[in-house]
């Protein structure tokens, strides 16, 4: 029977490293290590843990346009409703509403100013606009900005606890991604820290693509490992002796272009 983590010994990921040994079987509740924490057992001489452990798995979804000034691109707010007019805005009828969608604003004309950001309940409301939802209640019209930035997806992003992989461990990642088809490139980025690890970066039409999960392992070594996925296997120097972040982020090269992540996990399996 797996033990109530809510009756063990609660450590952090560092006291773990420095636990006396224990009777095998001893259980202890790691309460860092991951969304929800992890349970590990004594062998008698360390702590270890047998499957893996989820960082996060969400799937609200984030779709990140890139509307066009040339087309005059503007925004009206009243109340916490946020309405887009952008023509030729490129985002189908389908697959995207609900979703979080981030917004490059403008200039005001009148009334408030509206930060750029992300924003909820995206709904598309005809080929040349669409609606969304600010947590902030006013009154407004402005401009929207092209948006060609590098944008990083807040909600899918977490910290690896130092020496959590241990020295042969393994970080495991998966996303869903769909953007349009036109000759502008779109960029979905899983990155490690300030490392680039692309995975998808074209200008063809992915629709609802299940990636494969792609393995980062640890080489014996906490500065040294190998990224591995599509049959191709790179070399990486990343220090996971120390905390290190993990994310998703998009970015797009021409107006009128979109990407969206559906879903998104990131689990480790330490050794």
């Amino acid at each position: 029977m797996f033990p109530d983590k809510n009756k063990l010994k609660v450590v952090t990921c560092a006291e773990l490293l420095t636990l006396p040994a224990s009777a095998p079987g001893t259980h202890v509740y790691v309460s860092d290590i991951g969304e929800y924490g992890a349970v590990y057992v004594s062998n008698g001489t360390t702590y270890v843990h047998s499957g893996q452990i989820e960082i996060f798995q969400r799937a609200k979804g984030w779709l990140i346009p890139s509307l066009a000034a040339a087309n005059a691109a503007t925004y009206s707010q009243t109340g916490t409703v946020i309405t887009i007019t952008s023509a030729g805005h490129n985002i189908p009828a389908t697959n995207y509403n609900s979703k979080s969608v981030y917004l490059s604003m403008g200039a005001a004309a009148t009334g408030a100013t509206i930060p750029s950001g992300w924003f909820t309940n995206f709904q598309r409301t005809g080929v040349d606009t669409f609606t969304c939802v600010s947590t902030v209640s006013q009154t407004g019209t402005g401009a929207v900005n092209t948006n060609l930035a590098e944008i990083l997806i807040s909600d899918i992003q977490g910290i690896v606890k130092g020496q959590a992989l241990g020295l042969n461990g393994k970080l495991l990642f998966s996303y869903l991604s769909s953007n349009n088809n036109s000759a502008g490139t779109k960029t979905a980025r899983f990155k490690i820290n300030s490392t680039v690890l692309e995975y998808i970066n074209t200008t063809a039409t992915i629709s609802d693509l299940a990636t494969d999960p792609v393995t980062i392992s640890n080489r014996n070594v906490f500065n040294s490992q190998v990224l591995g996925y599509n049959g191709v296997s790179t070399v990486l120097a990343i220090d996971t002796s120390v905390d290190f972040t993990v994310g998703f982020h998009g970015q797009l090269s021409a107006a009128n272009d979109y990407i969206a992540i559906h879903a998104a996990s990131v689990y480790i399996s330490p050794s």
